[in-house]
């Protein structure tokens, strides 16, 4: 039967001949159907998203990295444990404690022990007793620190100590 600007259309999704009454254009563009072609948009499809705000309230700013430095009094060779500091003021049990190398290197290690307390150690030969803030070693007031690790290489007298910053960091 002839219907006025009813004309007959092929459905794009099920191919099947429909018509254009019974037929609907899909946000696709696709001519389908009504009667089991045709699909609404997802809604999810308008979502927009929200920009999150990433910023830390109250933020403190950042605090300068500042290592403290003193040197070797004495040189050494690659295992040794104890170390004799120009100055050991300041430094504690636990303080981490950088050791500049022969060969640039910066060996990390942290004191082990501080003359603060008895102890008894052979180093280079000689005994040596730890019995209050310093030793007397040869005759003169020393700073021997015992490190947590030994030395992976040599060290001369001179050469740079790295010692805990003004943030007290320490060796975990």
């Amino acid at each position: 039967m002839y219907i006025p600007q009813d004309y007959w259309m092929i459905c794009d999704r099920c191919g099947g001949q429909y018509r254009k009454s019974d037929m609907g254009e899909e946000w696709t563009g696709l001519w389908v159907c009504k009667r089991g072609c045709f699909e609404t948009r997802h809604p999810q499809d308008f979502v927009t998203g929200v920009a999150d705000d990433v910023s830390v309230p109250n933020a403190s700013p950042d605090v300068p990295q500042t290592m403290g430095q003193t040197t070797l009094a004495e040189s050494y060779v690659s295992g040794d444990t104890i170390v004799h500091l120009t100055s050991s003021d300041g430094l504690a049990e636990g303080d981490a404690i950088g050791i500049v190398m022969d060969n640039g290197a910066c060996t990390w290690s942290y004191i082990k022990e501080l003359p603060t307390r008895s102890a008894t150690v052979t180093f280079q030969g000689e005994v040596v007793t730890f019995g209050g803030e310093v030793v007397t070693f040869g005759g003169e007031t020393e700073k021997y620190v015992t490190l947590g690790s030994i030395m992976l290489g040599d060290a001369s007298s001179g050469n740079i100590v790295y010692t805990p910053s003004i943030n007290s960091e320490s060796w975990t």
